[in-house]
């Protein structure tokens, strides 16, 4: 990590809306444009501070460090990653978080490229799979997507006409559904149950509108707004094909901080915010506690733990922290004996067909080297209720709640026969939900940041809670203070 050369200098620039697969494991990056010649030395003699070592605390400080910052990462956890993580259990690969790559993170694409990492991923599957009466609707979201959504038998030919609305809102919204920022989306900030229900139809709402947003943010359609179910299905459901690595998920955070001086076992207990610097006071594996003095600090953890680290946010930044709806998740894994017959690569469970389960995913189907030869490995999502009801409950008796419930999914009649591995993981904080009214709330936030800020925010609370946004939110983060910097503040040295 300390010691290595610098990557390659980099534009912070606008990306095309789509990134081609496959992506060329000898890809190299566009010429910097004319506003980013001089990136190089805009950070240079410049320290600076990033708090967690997730892709977005990382992603900040890679782009950081291009700028010749000198860059320090402090991470409380024994590990880097955060929910982007992948653990090996016996012959399984298990990506314990984060799972799905899609060619519409633009963001993180060129990230991987720049990092070195494209030789790491491979194209995958792209069948999203919808149940409805026993039976799995599979759309492969990488050939025509909206054909093979009018070609289902999925939705009634009345229900397909009732879609067109959805589409045309799709369409006007479609420049506002940002991986980085979601303040634009005020005009589609009601619940997705209610949208549906004045403009769509109860066929819609249960087997589109509805999973769309349950298997992202694990609560019903009247707990998060219409423009997340709009997000998901310009993203991915219509964003192009899918990728993914065969070492697993963990592959980029590993991969980035392997050039970054990251300090595992860092706990901060305080960040300041002076006129020409910012002081952070942290605990030492040790106990001890250090003080020192930066330009500028990235603060990328959970948003209730970034207001508890910076109390000088502003009222508007204080009330958007408080507000934030955070989901516990629960997700459970299961070795097979065999991989079961299903294409999809995930499949999102309406409320009509399980209260409780959201999705699960075929991991043998979703990346290669998941799952033995001859094998299969699936997860299972549920509704945040279930994960609080069942929280403190041990793992086996999570598990044996969990198959009590598959076994009432008729399409997943003996599963729990075939099962040969089991591995329970618990996530609290874990994500963000875009509740309705959430847009507004992160426009009053977004607008009371002063641009002089010396403390920036980075993390999943800037749009719908995925890898790509963190990425992008750890861009917006290093954009920001590349911009300020380069506009004749003299830098503050190493304390």
């Amino acid at each position: 990590m300390p010691g290595a050369p610098p990557p390659s200098v980099i534009a912070t620039r606008r990306l095309p809306n789509k990134v081609p697969w496959p992506l060329d494991p000898h890809h190299e990056s566009p010429p910097r444009t004319q506003d980013s010649g001089d990136l190089m030395d805009r950070l240079t003699g410049e320290r600076v501070i990033v708090i967690g070592a997730g892709v977005a605390g990382l992603t900040a400080a890679f782009r950081l460090r291009q700028a010749g910052a000198e860059v320090v990462v402090l991470e409380a956890s024994d590990r880097v990653g955060g929910r982007m993580w992948t653990e090996r259990v016996g012959d399984y690969l298990l990506d314990t978080g984060a799972s799905v790559l899609n060619s519409s993170y633009r963001q993180m694409v060129r990230l991987i490229a720049d990092a070195g990492l494209t030789d790491q991923v491979v194209p995958t599957p792209g069948v999203i799979g919808v149940l409805r009466d026993g039976r799995v609707h599979g759309i492969d979201a990488g050939k025509h997507p909206g054909m093979g959504l009018l070609r289902s038998r999925l939705l009634s030919p009345a229900s397909k006409l009732k879609a067109t609305r959805l589409l045309r809102d799709l369409y006007k919204a479609r420049h506002t559904l940002r991986w980085d920022d979601l303040s634009d989306t005020t005009p589609w900030d009601e619940s997705a149950e209610a949208y549906s229900r004045r403009h769509l139809n109860e066929e819609l709402l249960e087997y589109v509108v509805g999973p769309l947003g349950r298997a992202m943010n694990l609560v019903d359609a009247d707990r998060f707004n219409i423009a997340l179910s709009l997000f998901t299905l310009q993203h991915y459901l219509l964003g192009g094909s899918y990728f993914n690595s065969p070492a697993g998920m963990s592959f980029l955070p590993l991969g980035l901080a392997r050039n970054l001086d990251v300090r595992l076992g860092r706990r901060v207990g305080n960040i300041e915010a002076g006129d020409g610097d910012v002081e952070v006071t942290w605990s030492e594996p040790d106990g001890s506690q250090v003080t020192e003095r930066a330009g500028y600090c990235v603060l990328a953890t959970p948003g209730p733990e970034a207001l508890r680290l910076f109390p000088q946010v502003h009222p508007e930044g204080r009330d958007y922290f408080t507000s934030l709806k955070i989901v516990r998740s629960i997700q459970i894994m299961f070795g097979l004996a065999k991989p079961t017959p299903e294409k999809a690569i995930w499949v999102n469970v309406p409320r009509a067909e399980h209260q409780d389960l959201f999705v699960w995913i075929n991991d043998h189907n979703r990346a290669p080297g998941r799952a033995p030869a001859g094998k299969g490995l699936m997860t299972f999502s549920w509704r945040d209720q279930w994960c609080a009801e069942h929280w403190d409950q041990d793992d086996d008796s999570v598990v044996e709640s969990a198959l009590a419930e598959i076994s009432g999914v008729g399409i997943l009649k003996g599963f729990a026969e075939q099962v040969e591995m089991t591995c329970v993981r618990r996530w609290y904080p874990c994500a963000p939900t875009r509740y309705p009214g959430s847009s507004q709330a992160l426009r009053r936030f977004l607008g009371s940041l002063p641009p002089t800020s010396r403390v920036r925010f980075a993390g999943d609370y800037f749009s719908a809670a995925t890898t790509n946004t963190s990425v992008s939110s750890g861009e917006r983060a290093a954009r920001d203070i590349i911009t300020f910097a380069g506009s004749g503040h003299a830098p503050v040295p190493a304390s």
